[in-house]
């Protein structure tokens, strides 16, 4: 199975691409029509979903998180990429949502439900009407074995991510390594120096938005209110304790 594997940070960043640090969402990015890859004419979209890992403290569990993006390419190493890229197969798909732990109550669940289901059903035959709600459970149970495969395949999302070609590698980023209350910002690698100098134009706003003395007061300010709510709740905590 040619499944991504998780990065985490920018830990999977190529060291000699052109590294551009900006802020806000990757979806709502711009891209210049220069091939990332060879800085050739680009007019097609080429779309690149990687996986991050984290966790919220040294003893918490491993989260996933899937980000997106979506620059342009030209045809020649579209062409590449499509002779290069392995998606996965829809065995490899279903295998990732079954090997979930929230999977087995979906299977016994569906079991149990189809059990009901046919004896029901048998009854019914014989004598029309009278197993009506033991269906209408059967049917229950077959929603919540519904929700239990829809829990596990939303679990495992990581899984069913296909590793990147090394075309798309030409347009890389990490993940969003900003703190709690820092705006969202993410480090991106580029493979052509013009390419990665036309982006970093293109999205010249969101580069000020880290560096500028405006957004470094509103930084501050956001931290001194969460700071000054969390001590007014403290301090009617102990007034009313």
């Amino acid at each position: 199975m040619a499944v991504i594997r998780p990065e985490l940070g920018t830990e999977g960043l190529a060291e000699d691409a052109h590294r551009i640090r900006l802020a806000g969402r990757i979806e709502t990015l711009l891209y210049p029509p220069l091939c990332p890859n060879c800085g050739h004419r680009a007019t097609e979209t080429l779309p690149i979903t990687k996986v991050f890992q984290f966790n919220h403290g040294d003893d918490g569990p491993w989260q996933y998180r899937i980000a997106h993006a979506a620059p342009l390419f030209c045809t020649d190493c579209i062409r590449r990429h499509q002779a290069e890229w392995q998606p996965l197969t829809r065995a490899e798909r279903v295998k990732s949502v079954v090997v979930s732990e929230l999977a087995l109550p979906g299977f016994l669940t569906a079991a149990f439900a189809l059990f009901l289901l046919g004896d029901s059903l048998r009854e019914f035959i014989e004598e029309p009407g009278r197993e009506w709600p033991m269906i209408a459970f059967a049917a229950l149970l077959g929603f919540v074995s519904w929700l239990c495969f829809r829990a596990a395949a939303s679990s495992n999302a990581h899984r069913r991510v296909a590793a990147v070609s090394s075309i798309q590698r030409a347009f890389d980023f990490g993940d969003d390594d900003s703190t709690v209350f820092a705006t969202i910002q993410r480090t991106y690698a580029i493979r052509d120096e013009g390419s990665a100098e036309a982006f970093e134009r293109l999205n010249a706003a969101r580069s000020a938005a880290l560096t500028s003395p405006e957004a470094k007061a509103r930084e501050n300010r956001r931290t001194w209110t969460f700071g000054l709510i969390l001590g007014g709740l403290v301090l009617l905590y102990w007034w009313f304790e």
